[in-house]
Protein backbone atom coordinates (compact mmCIF):
# COMPACT_ATOMS: atom_id res chain seq x y z
CA UNK A 1 0.00 0.00 0.00
CA UNK A 2 3.11 2.27 0.52
CA UNK A 3 3.55 2.42 -3.42
CA UNK A 4 1.13 4.65 -4.82
CA UNK A 5 1.67 6.95 -1.54
CA UNK A 6 5.44 7.10 -2.93
CA UNK A 7 4.63 7.40 -6.19
CA UNK A 8 2.90 11.05 -5.88
CA UNK A 9 5.96 11.97 -3.67
CA UNK A 10 7.79 10.79 -6.62
CA UNK A 11 6.05 13.02 -8.81
CA UNK A 12 6.48 16.00 -6.59
CA UNK A 13 10.14 15.39 -5.95
CA UNK A 14 11.75 13.45 -9.21
CA UNK A 15 14.46 15.10 -11.65
CA UNK A 16 14.99 18.23 -9.47
CA UNK A 17 -3.76 26.88 -3.64
CA UNK A 18 -5.26 28.86 -4.85
CA UNK A 19 -9.00 29.38 -3.32
CA UNK A 20 -10.97 26.79 -2.79
CA UNK A 21 -13.09 26.16 -5.24
CA UNK A 22 -16.72 26.79 -3.52
CA UNK A 23 -19.81 24.25 -3.83
CA UNK A 24 -23.40 24.50 -5.85
CA UNK A 25 -24.28 21.69 -3.28
CA UNK A 26 -23.13 19.24 -0.42
CA UNK A 27 -23.80 16.38 -2.08
CA UNK A 28 -21.17 14.30 -4.35
CA UNK A 29 -20.74 11.25 -5.76
CA UNK A 30 -17.22 9.97 -6.74
CA UNK A 31 -17.82 6.32 -9.26
CA UNK A 32 -14.62 3.95 -8.79
CA UNK A 33 -14.23 1.32 -11.76
CA UNK A 34 -11.94 -1.28 -10.99
CA UNK A 35 -11.59 -3.92 -14.01
CA UNK A 36 -11.24 -7.17 -12.98
CA UNK A 37 -11.67 -7.00 -9.14
CA UNK A 38 -14.50 -9.59 -8.04
CA UNK A 39 -14.78 -8.52 -4.32
CA UNK A 40 -18.61 -6.84 -3.54
CA UNK A 41 -16.74 -3.53 -1.61
CA UNK A 42 -14.67 -1.21 -2.03
CA UNK A 43 -13.65 1.55 0.92
CA UNK A 44 -12.49 5.12 0.50
CA UNK A 45 -10.12 7.05 2.40
CA UNK A 46 -8.34 10.41 2.97
CA UNK A 47 -5.55 12.08 4.39
CA UNK A 48 -5.76 14.24 7.12
CA UNK A 49 -1.70 15.49 8.08
CA UNK A 50 -0.07 12.30 8.24
CA UNK A 51 -3.14 10.07 9.46
CA UNK A 52 -5.29 8.52 7.23
CA UNK A 53 -8.86 7.86 7.60
CA UNK A 54 -11.98 5.16 6.12
CA UNK A 55 -14.74 7.93 5.18
CA UNK A 56 -17.02 5.32 3.44
CA UNK A 57 -17.42 1.45 2.41
CA UNK A 58 -19.58 1.21 -1.10
CA UNK A 59 -20.80 -2.45 -2.33
CA UNK A 60 -18.83 -3.31 -5.62
CA UNK A 61 -21.03 -4.88 -8.22
CA UNK A 62 -19.08 -6.54 -11.07
CA UNK A 63 -15.60 -3.94 -9.76
CA UNK A 64 -17.87 -0.68 -9.83
CA UNK A 65 -18.96 1.06 -6.48
CA UNK A 66 -20.32 4.29 -5.81
CA UNK A 67 -19.50 6.76 -2.84
CA UNK A 68 -22.08 9.68 -2.58
CA UNK A 69 -23.72 11.34 0.35
CA UNK A 70 -24.91 14.82 1.43
CA UNK A 71 -22.81 16.06 3.31
CA UNK A 72 -20.45 18.47 1.74
CA UNK A 73 -16.32 16.37 1.30
CA UNK A 74 -13.42 18.42 2.24
CA UNK A 75 -11.62 18.66 -0.39
CA UNK A 76 -7.64 17.30 -0.88
CA UNK A 77 -5.65 13.72 -1.60
CA UNK A 78 -8.32 10.64 -1.30
CA UNK A 79 -7.47 6.97 -1.75
CA UNK A 80 -9.68 4.41 -2.48
CA UNK A 81 -8.90 0.51 -0.70
CA UNK A 82 -9.58 -2.45 -2.63
CA UNK A 83 -9.53 -5.32 -0.26
CA UNK A 84 -6.37 -7.85 -0.96
CA UNK A 85 -4.98 -5.74 -3.82
CA UNK A 86 -3.75 -2.42 -2.20
CA UNK A 87 -5.00 1.50 -3.06
CA UNK A 88 -4.68 4.16 -5.15
CA UNK A 89 -4.44 8.01 -4.41
CA UNK A 90 -6.42 10.37 -6.38
CA UNK A 91 -7.96 14.28 -5.78
CA UNK A 92 -11.07 15.34 -4.87
CA UNK A 93 -11.56 18.74 -5.92
CA UNK A 94 -14.89 18.63 -7.61
CA UNK A 95 -18.28 16.93 -5.46
CA UNK A 96 -18.94 14.23 -8.62
CA UNK A 97 -16.41 12.46 -11.51
CA UNK A 98 -15.72 9.22 -12.38
CA UNK A 99 -12.45 6.93 -12.09
CA UNK A 100 -11.75 3.91 -14.28
CA UNK A 101 -8.70 1.72 -13.98
CA UNK A 102 -7.71 -2.15 -14.13
CA UNK A 103 -6.89 -4.37 -11.04
CA UNK A 104 -3.22 -3.96 -10.11
CA UNK A 105 -2.31 -1.86 -12.41
CA UNK A 106 -3.83 1.45 -11.35
CA UNK A 107 -2.29 4.41 -12.53
CA UNK A 108 -0.94 2.99 -16.05
CA UNK A 109 -4.58 2.13 -16.78
CA UNK A 110 -6.82 5.10 -14.99
CA UNK A 111 -9.11 6.84 -17.37
CA UNK A 112 -10.76 10.43 -15.83
CA UNK A 113 -14.17 11.59 -16.34
CA UNK A 114 -15.02 14.76 -14.78
CA UNK A 115 -12.44 15.81 -13.27
CA UNK A 116 -9.67 17.84 -14.45
CA UNK A 117 -7.51 18.11 -11.56
CA UNK A 118 -7.47 14.15 -11.88
CA UNK A 119 -7.06 14.26 -16.06
CA UNK A 120 -3.73 16.40 -14.79
CA UNK A 121 -2.56 14.47 -12.07
CA UNK A 122 -2.62 10.84 -13.57
CA UNK A 123 -1.00 12.05 -16.85
CA UNK A 124 1.80 13.50 -14.58
CA UNK A 125 2.46 10.29 -12.88
CA UNK A 126 2.10 7.96 -16.54
CA UNK A 127 4.92 10.33 -17.77
CA UNK A 128 7.26 10.49 -14.66
CA UNK A 129 6.84 6.33 -14.12
CA UNK A 130 7.84 6.32 -18.36
CA UNK A 131 10.50 8.50 -17.70
CA UNK A 132 11.76 6.79 -14.41
CA UNK A 133 11.85 3.50 -16.10
CA UNK A 134 13.76 4.90 -18.95
CA UNK A 135 16.25 6.40 -16.31
CA UNK A 136 16.56 3.21 -14.31
CA UNK A 137 17.25 1.21 -17.96
CA UNK A 138 20.12 4.07 -18.28
CA UNK A 139 21.16 3.70 -14.93
CA UNK A 140 21.91 -0.33 -16.00
CA UNK A 141 23.00 -0.03 -18.79
CA UNK A 142 25.66 2.94 -17.91
CA UNK A 143 26.98 0.17 -14.93
CA UNK A 144 27.66 -2.48 -17.37
CA UNK A 145 29.76 -0.63 -19.36
CA UNK A 146 33.23 0.87 -19.56
CA UNK A 147 33.31 2.15 -22.93
CA UNK A 148 33.80 6.09 -22.53
CA UNK A 149 32.14 6.94 -25.27
CA UNK A 150 28.85 4.47 -25.16
CA UNK A 151 29.23 6.10 -21.11
CA UNK A 152 29.32 10.49 -22.69
CA UNK A 153 26.39 9.18 -24.71
CA UNK A 154 24.49 7.45 -21.47
CA UNK A 155 24.92 10.82 -19.73
CA UNK A 156 23.74 12.90 -22.60
CA UNK A 157 20.54 10.66 -22.32
CA UNK A 158 20.14 11.13 -18.53
CA UNK A 159 20.31 14.44 -19.18
CA UNK A 160 17.67 15.05 -21.69
CA UNK A 161 15.57 12.68 -19.68
CA UNK A 162 15.94 15.86 -16.74
CA UNK A 163 15.21 18.55 -19.56
CA UNK A 164 12.10 16.25 -20.62
CA UNK A 165 10.67 15.93 -17.04
CA UNK A 166 11.50 19.88 -16.71
CA UNK A 167 10.16 20.98 -19.76
CA UNK A 168 6.84 18.59 -18.94
CA UNK A 169 6.61 20.06 -15.40
CA UNK A 170 7.16 23.55 -16.35
CA UNK A 171 4.39 22.88 -19.67
CA UNK A 172 2.06 21.36 -17.09
CA UNK A 173 2.25 24.55 -14.80
CA UNK A 174 2.24 27.28 -17.64
CA UNK A 175 -1.31 25.46 -18.95
CA UNK A 176 -3.08 25.04 -15.35
CA UNK A 177 -1.74 27.51 -13.05
CA UNK A 178 -5.13 27.33 -11.22
CA UNK A 179 -4.40 23.18 -10.84
CA UNK A 180 -4.57 21.99 -7.28
CA UNK A 181 -2.31 19.66 -8.50
CA UNK A 182 0.05 21.95 -9.50
CA UNK A 183 0.10 23.91 -6.22
CA UNK A 184 0.46 21.31 -4.41
CA UNK A 185 3.81 20.01 -6.36
CA UNK A 186 4.82 23.69 -6.57
CA UNK A 187 4.30 23.55 -2.77
CA UNK A 188 6.56 20.54 -2.19
CA UNK A 189 9.50 22.63 -4.10
CA UNK A 190 12.48 24.23 -2.00
CA UNK A 191 13.12 27.61 -2.54
CA UNK A 192 15.21 28.81 -4.97
CA UNK A 193 18.58 30.24 -3.66
CA UNK A 194 20.11 32.88 -5.23
CA UNK A 195 24.02 33.30 -4.95
CA UNK A 196 25.22 34.70 -2.20
CA UNK A 197 26.01 38.10 -2.72
CA UNK A 198 29.63 39.60 -1.76
CA UNK A 199 30.91 42.51 0.46
CA UNK A 200 33.00 45.28 -0.16
CA UNK A 201 35.80 43.26 -0.01
CA UNK A 202 34.72 39.98 -2.22
CA UNK A 203 33.36 37.73 0.61
CA UNK A 204 31.25 35.62 0.75
CA UNK A 205 28.86 35.31 4.29
CA UNK A 206 28.51 31.01 4.40
CA UNK A 207 25.86 31.16 6.48
CA UNK A 208 23.68 33.00 3.84
CA UNK A 209 22.31 29.44 1.73
CA UNK A 210 20.94 28.15 5.33
CA UNK A 211 19.47 31.66 6.08
CA UNK A 212 17.93 32.58 2.61
CA UNK A 213 16.27 28.57 2.67
CA UNK A 214 14.83 29.00 6.61
CA UNK A 215 13.61 32.23 5.43
CA UNK A 216 11.82 31.06 2.23
CA UNK A 217 11.25 27.77 2.92
CA UNK A 218 7.17 28.47 3.32
CA UNK A 219 7.24 30.85 0.19
CA UNK A 220 5.61 28.21 -2.09
CA UNK A 221 2.98 27.02 0.45
CA UNK A 222 -0.39 28.95 0.09
CA UNK A 223 -1.82 28.70 3.90
CA UNK A 224 -4.90 29.95 2.73
CA UNK A 225 -5.74 26.89 0.66
CA UNK A 226 -7.68 24.54 2.97
CA UNK A 227 -7.36 21.64 1.02
CA UNK A 228 -3.76 21.59 2.10
CA UNK A 229 -5.23 19.92 5.11
CA UNK A 230 -6.28 17.23 3.21
CA UNK A 231 -2.43 16.08 2.07
CA UNK A 232 0.70 14.89 3.83
CA UNK A 233 2.18 18.31 2.61
CA UNK A 234 1.81 20.98 5.30
CA UNK A 235 2.60 18.37 8.01
CA UNK A 236 5.25 17.15 6.52
CA UNK A 237 7.21 20.90 5.99
CA UNK A 238 6.22 22.01 8.92
CA UNK A 239 8.05 18.73 11.01
CA UNK A 240 10.88 19.34 8.92
CA UNK A 241 10.94 23.10 9.59
CA UNK A 242 10.80 22.57 13.38
CA UNK A 243 13.21 19.23 13.81
CA UNK A 244 15.52 20.20 11.10
CA UNK A 245 15.73 23.94 10.46
CA UNK A 246 15.31 25.33 14.07
CA UNK A 247 17.66 24.90 17.41
CA UNK A 248 15.48 22.26 19.83
CA UNK A 249 15.30 25.07 22.93
CA UNK A 250 12.07 26.78 24.05
CA UNK A 251 12.76 30.10 22.88
CA UNK A 252 13.82 29.41 19.29
CA UNK A 253 10.61 26.56 19.03
CA UNK A 254 8.15 28.71 20.39
CA UNK A 255 9.09 31.67 17.90
CA UNK A 256 8.64 28.84 15.26
CA UNK A 257 5.56 27.92 16.17
CA UNK A 258 4.16 31.34 16.38
CA UNK A 259 5.42 32.47 12.79
CA UNK A 260 4.02 29.24 11.23
CA UNK A 261 0.49 29.60 12.78
CA UNK A 262 0.36 33.24 11.86
CA UNK A 263 1.12 32.19 8.47
CA UNK A 264 -1.84 29.14 8.96
CA UNK A 265 -4.37 31.25 10.07
CA UNK A 266 -5.22 31.98 6.31
CA UNK A 267 -6.92 28.85 6.06
CA UNK A 268 -9.03 28.05 8.98
CA UNK A 269 -8.43 24.30 8.31
CA UNK A 270 -5.03 24.70 8.02
CA UNK A 271 -4.93 26.93 11.26
CA UNK A 272 -7.08 24.04 13.24
CA UNK A 273 -4.85 20.92 12.06
CA UNK A 274 -1.62 22.57 12.98
CA UNK A 275 -2.67 24.36 16.31
CA UNK A 276 -3.98 21.18 17.51
CA UNK A 277 -1.39 18.44 15.85
CA UNK A 278 1.67 21.02 17.18
CA UNK A 279 0.36 20.91 20.67
CA UNK A 280 0.43 16.99 20.93
CA UNK A 281 3.28 17.09 19.17
CA UNK A 282 4.77 18.96 22.29
CA UNK A 283 2.50 17.73 24.81
CA UNK A 284 3.47 14.25 24.35
CA UNK A 285 7.27 15.38 23.08
CA UNK A 286 10.21 13.24 25.09
CA UNK A 287 12.85 15.82 24.40
CA UNK A 288 12.95 16.85 28.04
CA UNK A 289 12.11 21.19 27.78
CA UNK A 290 9.69 21.01 25.39
CA UNK A 291 6.85 20.88 27.41
CA UNK A 292 7.85 24.71 27.79
CA UNK A 293 5.98 25.41 23.97
CA UNK A 294 2.87 23.15 25.21
CA UNK A 295 2.58 25.84 28.02
CA UNK A 296 2.90 28.62 25.62
CA UNK A 297 0.70 27.44 23.44
CA UNK A 298 -2.11 26.72 25.80
CA UNK A 299 -1.76 30.83 26.98
CA UNK A 300 -1.40 31.71 23.68
CA UNK A 301 -3.74 30.16 21.48
CA UNK A 302 -6.43 28.15 23.61
CA UNK A 303 -6.98 30.13 26.37
CA UNK A 304 -7.29 33.58 24.19
CA UNK A 305 -10.51 31.68 21.99
CA UNK A 306 -8.43 30.96 19.06
CA UNK A 307 -9.65 27.54 19.27
CA UNK A 308 -13.04 28.08 19.07
CA UNK A 309 -13.78 23.47 17.77
CA UNK A 310 -12.12 23.36 21.74
CA UNK A 311 -15.39 23.34 24.36
CA UNK A 312 -14.67 25.26 27.47
CA UNK A 313 -14.49 22.54 29.74
CA UNK A 314 -11.47 21.17 27.72
CA UNK A 315 -9.70 24.01 27.77
CA UNK A 316 -10.00 24.44 31.48
CA UNK A 317 -8.50 21.15 31.78
CA UNK A 318 -5.81 22.07 29.51
CA UNK A 319 -4.86 24.94 31.19
CA UNK A 320 -4.95 23.14 34.49
CA UNK A 321 -2.11 20.98 33.16
CA UNK A 322 -0.69 23.91 31.80
CA UNK A 323 -0.44 25.50 34.92
CA UNK A 324 0.87 22.26 36.60
CA UNK A 325 3.68 22.34 34.51
CA UNK A 326 4.63 26.03 34.36
CA UNK A 327 6.45 26.32 37.58
CA UNK A 328 8.70 23.57 37.22
CA UNK A 329 10.00 23.84 32.91
CA UNK A 330 13.50 24.03 32.70
CA UNK A 331 15.12 27.48 32.95
CA UNK A 332 12.95 28.75 35.80
CA UNK A 333 14.04 29.11 39.65
CA UNK A 334 12.74 25.68 41.59
CA UNK A 335 9.95 25.91 43.18
CA UNK A 336 10.67 25.86 47.37
CA UNK A 337 11.31 23.13 48.93
CA UNK A 338 11.99 22.89 52.44
CA UNK A 339 11.36 19.68 54.45
CA UNK A 340 12.65 17.57 57.60
CA UNK A 341 15.08 14.46 57.41
CA UNK A 342 14.74 11.08 59.23
CA UNK A 343 16.38 12.85 62.58
CA UNK A 344 13.82 15.81 62.28
CA UNK A 345 16.58 18.72 61.26
CA UNK A 346 14.88 21.08 58.47
CA UNK A 347 16.71 21.46 55.04
CA UNK A 348 16.14 23.82 52.57
CA UNK A 349 17.21 23.68 48.78
CA UNK A 350 17.89 27.27 49.01
CA UNK A 351 20.66 27.04 52.33
CA UNK A 352 22.55 23.97 50.70
CA UNK A 353 26.18 24.69 49.94
CA UNK A 354 26.28 22.09 47.23
CA UNK A 355 27.02 23.88 43.72
CA UNK A 356 24.38 21.20 42.18
CA UNK A 357 21.10 19.24 43.73
CA UNK A 358 20.24 16.07 42.27
CA UNK A 359 16.08 16.15 44.14
CA UNK A 360 14.93 12.44 43.28
CA UNK A 361 11.44 11.77 44.54
CA UNK A 362 10.51 8.50 45.11
CA UNK A 363 8.26 6.09 46.41
CA UNK A 364 8.81 3.24 48.81
CA UNK A 365 6.48 1.07 46.85
CA UNK A 366 7.74 2.01 43.37
CA UNK A 367 8.63 -0.67 41.38
CA UNK A 368 10.63 1.62 38.81
CA UNK A 369 11.74 3.32 41.98
CA UNK A 370 13.50 -0.11 43.59
CA UNK A 371 15.45 0.03 39.90
CA UNK A 372 16.37 3.75 40.15
CA UNK A 373 17.24 3.74 43.66
CA UNK A 374 20.41 1.60 43.38
CA UNK A 375 21.30 3.70 40.46
CA UNK A 376 21.02 7.11 42.19
CA UNK A 377 23.15 5.55 45.63
CA UNK A 378 26.11 4.79 42.61
CA UNK A 379 25.35 8.04 41.04
CA UNK A 380 26.50 9.45 45.03
CA UNK A 381 29.34 7.00 45.43
CA UNK A 382 30.94 8.14 41.93
CA UNK A 383 30.50 12.49 42.27
CA UNK A 384 29.66 12.75 46.19
CA UNK A 385 33.36 14.87 45.72
CA UNK A 386 32.00 16.85 42.84
CA UNK A 387 30.20 19.59 44.34
CA UNK A 388 26.72 17.62 44.04
CA UNK A 389 24.23 17.51 46.63
CA UNK A 390 21.77 14.35 46.53
CA UNK A 391 18.58 14.91 47.48
CA UNK A 392 15.90 12.07 48.23
CA UNK A 393 12.33 12.90 48.60
CA UNK A 394 9.90 10.50 49.57
CA UNK A 395 6.28 10.90 48.06
CA UNK A 396 5.20 8.61 50.93
CA UNK A 397 3.10 9.74 54.21
CA UNK A 398 3.99 6.68 55.81
CA UNK A 399 6.17 6.84 58.16
CA UNK A 400 6.65 3.84 59.12
CA UNK A 401 7.03 2.44 55.91
CA UNK A 402 9.65 5.35 54.83
CA UNK A 403 11.56 4.35 57.97
CA UNK A 404 11.76 1.24 57.78
CA UNK A 405 13.15 1.40 53.88
CA UNK A 406 16.09 3.30 55.07
CA UNK A 407 16.69 1.35 57.97
CA UNK A 408 17.14 -1.85 55.59
CA UNK A 409 18.55 0.12 52.54
CA UNK A 410 20.66 2.65 54.25
CA UNK A 411 20.23 5.11 51.07
CA UNK A 412 23.82 7.76 51.84
CA UNK A 413 22.44 10.43 50.55
CA UNK A 414 19.90 13.07 52.52
CA UNK A 415 16.40 11.54 52.72
CA UNK A 416 13.44 13.86 53.21
CA UNK A 417 9.87 13.95 53.77
CA UNK A 418 6.54 15.45 54.29
CA UNK A 419 4.95 13.27 56.21
CA UNK A 420 1.86 15.29 57.19
CA UNK A 421 1.02 16.56 53.49
CA UNK A 422 1.71 20.16 54.74
CA UNK A 423 4.17 20.78 51.77
CA UNK A 424 3.20 21.48 48.03
CA UNK A 425 6.05 20.13 46.53
CA UNK A 426 3.97 17.60 44.45
CA UNK A 427 1.73 20.30 42.91
CA UNK A 428 4.61 22.76 42.34
CA UNK A 429 6.95 19.83 41.15
CA UNK A 430 4.17 17.88 39.09
CA UNK A 431 5.09 14.75 40.76
CA UNK A 432 2.24 12.87 39.12
CA UNK A 433 4.40 9.65 39.21
CA UNK A 434 7.50 8.34 40.27
CA UNK A 435 10.09 8.18 39.97
CA UNK A 436 11.15 12.08 39.29
CA UNK A 437 14.82 13.74 38.82
CA UNK A 438 15.36 17.60 38.64
CA UNK A 439 18.67 19.11 38.91
CA UNK A 440 19.20 22.26 39.64
CA UNK A 441 22.46 24.70 39.44
CA UNK A 442 24.22 26.88 42.00
CA UNK A 443 21.30 29.37 41.57
CA UNK A 444 18.55 26.70 42.02
CA UNK A 445 17.71 26.74 38.60
CA UNK A 446 16.17 23.59 36.84
CA UNK A 447 18.75 22.91 33.88
CA UNK A 448 17.00 19.25 33.51
CA UNK A 449 14.24 17.36 35.21
CA UNK A 450 12.38 13.65 34.17
CA UNK A 451 15.84 11.89 33.50
CA UNK A 452 16.36 8.60 34.26
CA UNK A 453 18.74 7.67 36.73
CA UNK A 454 21.01 5.89 34.35
CA UNK A 455 21.00 9.04 32.51
CA UNK A 456 22.43 10.92 35.46
CA UNK A 457 26.29 9.98 35.21
CA UNK A 458 26.36 11.17 31.44
CA UNK A 459 24.52 14.68 31.91
CA UNK A 460 26.25 15.61 34.81
CA UNK A 461 29.75 14.86 32.61
CA UNK A 462 28.47 17.28 29.98
CA UNK A 463 27.74 19.99 32.93
CA UNK A 464 31.01 20.06 34.36
CA UNK A 465 32.91 19.43 31.23
CA UNK A 466 31.24 23.16 30.52
CA UNK A 467 32.32 24.39 33.76
CA UNK A 468 35.70 22.69 33.32
CA UNK A 469 35.73 20.91 36.33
Amino acid sequence: MRYIIHLLILASTFFSVATLHAQDENSYEIEVNIEGFEGDTIKLGYHYGDKQYILDTAVARQGIAVFDGTKELKYGIYFVVIPDHNFFEFLVTEPKFSLKTKLDAYVENMEVKGSKDNQIFFDYLQFIRKKKDEKEDLNKEKEGTQNKKKLKAIEKKLVKLDEEVNAYRQNMTAKNPDSFYVKYLNANDDPKIPEPPKDENGNIDSTFRFKYYRAHFFDNIDFADNRLAYTPLIHRKVTQYLEKMTPQVPDSLNKAVDMILEKAKAGEDNFKYLTVSLLNKYANSKIMGQDAIYVHMIDKYYTTGLTPWVDSVQVFKMKDRADAIRPNLIGKKAPPLKLKDDKGKWHDIYQIEEEYIVLYFWDPDCGHCKKSTPKIKQFHEDYKDKNIKVIAVTTEHDEEKWRNYLEEHQPPFLNLADLKYRNNFRKLYDISGTPRIFILDKERTIIAKRIGADQLPGFMDRVLKMKGK
